[in-house]
């Protein structure tokens, strides 16, 4: 008796064809991007609660995202997001992330965005990409006026005054 999977039905052909490309596309590995990184509202002032927000795709399937990690240092800002993959045919998926930071003092800040990725939980998480971008905190317009209005009447005291 001989047994042969491939004698007969072209259905079962098709299937392990499909079963094999699904596998060598997870063997390769899934591709975390950074497409473009916004920050909201666009100049935003220091009262203002800012949200980076964050797009990017894979290259393979079933992945997810696992967190973040925002770390704050002075002027310098970085933004860590960990995926995992998963099973699935290697296709062009997209994703996106919005980060609510809070507010921040006044200044120029620059913002790194890292992707990491790891096939499964059972491994490590690997680098991927990143995307760099800065924005400046600006005075909130109502506090500009105060400051204006303030030395207007300082102004206006010192010269009735005679100083």
């Amino acid at each position: 008796m001989r047994l042969c999977v491939f004698e007969g039905d072209g259905e079962m052909k098709k299937l392990i064809l499909i079963v094999l490309l699904t596998l060598a596309g997870v063997a390769n590995g899934a591709v975390v991007n950074i497409f473009d990184v916004q920050i909201s509202p666009v100049g935003p002032s220091d009262l203002d609660i800012i949200t980076i927000e964050i797009d990017g795709g894979f290259t393979g399937g079933g992945n997810t995202f696992d967190y973040s990690v925002f770390s704050p240092d002075e002027f310098s800002l970085e933004l860590d997001l960990y995926f995992t993959g998963g099973f699935g045919p290697a296709i062009p998926q997209s994703w996106s992330h919005d980060e609510e930071i809070d507010t921040l003092a006044l200044g120029s800040y620059d913002l790194s965005v890292q992707a990491f990725w790891r096939n499964s939980p059972a491994y490590d998480y690997v680098f991927h990409d990143d995307y760099f971008t800065n924005f400046e905190v600006v005075p909130e317009p109502a506090t500009i006026l105060l400051f204006g209005m303030g030395a207007v009447a300082i102004w206006r005291k010192s010269r009735r005054i005679g100083l």
